[in-house]
């Protein structure tokens, strides 16, 4: 087992933020933060499904299950609706530092496209909900 450290993949992201949210006070960032981190888990777990990733289940549960728990523990239902462009703004980010780093996301993640549209939807629906 071992703890993710290779920023270059969206899981190891996930796994820090959800742990970092640990230490936020209910805020406009820790909803946000909480987004992602729900959303790369799911994407997470269903590409370890359909892509047949050879990950031990130990690897997949501190990959995908420590920030899945953490952000589900957070999780409270919330009926009015609202949404934020900074919502958006880790993803910029993260495809900025993809391009600056020239990291091709289509060849480190099969099917990128599909999961990252999953991933918007994820993310958008966590946080109205939140």
């Amino acid at each position: 087992m071992r703890v993710p450290t290779n920023f270059k993949y969206a899981t190891t992201i996930g796994f820090w933020v959800s742990l970092f949210s640990l230490l936020l006070d209910s805020s406009i960032e820790k909803k946000i933060i909480l987004s992602y981190s729900f959303s790369i888990s799911v994407c997470g777990i269903l590409m370890q499904i359909f892509e047949n990733n050879n990950k031990s289940i130990i690897q997949n549960i501190v990959d995908y299950g420590i920030p899945l728990m953490i952000s589900l523990s957070n999780y409270k239902f919330n009926n009015k609706y609202e949404l934020s462009i900074i919502l958006f703004v880790p993803m910029i980010l993260y495809h900025l530092y993809a391009h600056i780093y020239k990291i091709d996301l289509n060849k480190q993640y099969k099917n990128f496209y599909k999961y990252n549209i999953l991933n918007l939807i994820l993310i958008t629906t966590y946080f109205n909900f939140k």
